[in-house]
């Protein structure tokens, strides 16, 4: 597996303010987005930090075991996506759920462990902001 960095409060910051992206590890960069910052994985944006509340995950369709790596290393503790006969699934404090493309973790002001959301809103937001930005 390749080595990623971690992210750094000031690396964040950076990005945030600069709009640069930095190079996280091998076609692993941490960007600035249209709602916040996030991890892009070979032009996808895999974990998307939208708030300090909300994230959205998304393979882009790259159900692999790079790209699960990829997300895994930036998740909060006590969260993971795994694979099961197939499927992908996210498991967050031991709790399960399917993994799917545009999902939506939440905290409750800022803690962890997540709950788990999937808002159809947030789906059709994320979607138009992707066509707004070509990455459809």
């Amino acid at each position: 597996m390749a080595k990623l960095k971690s992210l750094t409060d000031e690396m964040i910051l950076d990005v945030f303010h600069t709009g640069q992206a930095k190079k996280l590890g091998k076609n692993t960069w941490l960007i600035k987005t249209n709602a916040g910052y996030g991890i892009e994985y070979h032009n996808t944006v895999v974990v998307d930090f939208i708030s300090n509340r909300l994230i959205q995950l998304d393979t882009g369709g790259w159900n692999t075991v790079t790209t699960k790596q990829r997300i895994n290393k930036y998740l909060p503790d006590y969260t993971m996506v795994y694979q099961k006969s197939f499927e992908w699934i996210l498991s967050v404090d031991g709790r399960d759920t399917a993994f799917h493309d545009k999902m939506c973790l939440t905290t409750d002001i800022g803690n962890w462990p997540f709950e788990m959301v999937y808002n159809e809103l947030m789906e059709n937001i994320a979607i138009r902001r992707d066509k707004l930005m070509g990455r459809t």
